[in-house]
């Protein structure tokens, strides 16, 4: 029987928010914006149909902003879409460093973006702690110890 029991929680719910925000805010300006391109009419209204159309699909279906770790599997939530990903098919929860996304890897090679923000560090150590074999968030720790120093200086 599978443990369902939580034990590490990370979520990015506020920051998804006004990712979407931003997002409706760019849907809304992208017609206007490609209007003043000299470009071909078809282009004109070709281009912001297709980038408004994936940038939404990637949004809502792609952007993972909540994680969940119990005993058997990590949890990803997209607005409208979630993945149960058993943790012994979890690779990597880390980012290059200085970025604002954070990957998370499966063994067969299929990933997820997800927010990163405060406590992702911390998280993404429980999950390389939990699933075997998994790497855990160096290029992460490098980023916030980075952050860390530069405001100790200020």
């Amino acid at each position: 029987m599978a443990d369902d029991t939580v034990r590490a929680r990370y979520s990015q719910g506020a920051k998804f928010g006004l990712m979407l925000l931003f997002l409706l805010a760019l849907s809304v300006a992208q017609p206007f914006i490609f209007w003043q391109f000299e470009l071909p009419l078809w282009q004109r209204l070709l281009l912001p149909v297709v980038t408004v159309t994936l940038s939404w699909w990637w949004a809502l279906f792609r952007m993972v902003y909540r994680m969940t770790l119990t005993g058997s599997e990590l949890r990803l939530r997209a607005a409208l879409w979630s993945w149960r990903i058993p943790l012994a098919e979890v690779d990597r929860v880390g980012g290059a460093g200085g970025q604002n996304l954070v990957t998370v890897r499966r063994r067969d090679g299929k990933s997820w973006s997800a927010l990163s923000g405060s406590g992702i560090v911390e998280f993404a150590e429980r999950v390389a702690e939990a699933a075997p074999g998994a790497r855990g968030a160096d290029a992460l720790v490098r980023t916030e110890d980075r952050m860390t120093r530069f405001f100790e200086k200020s």
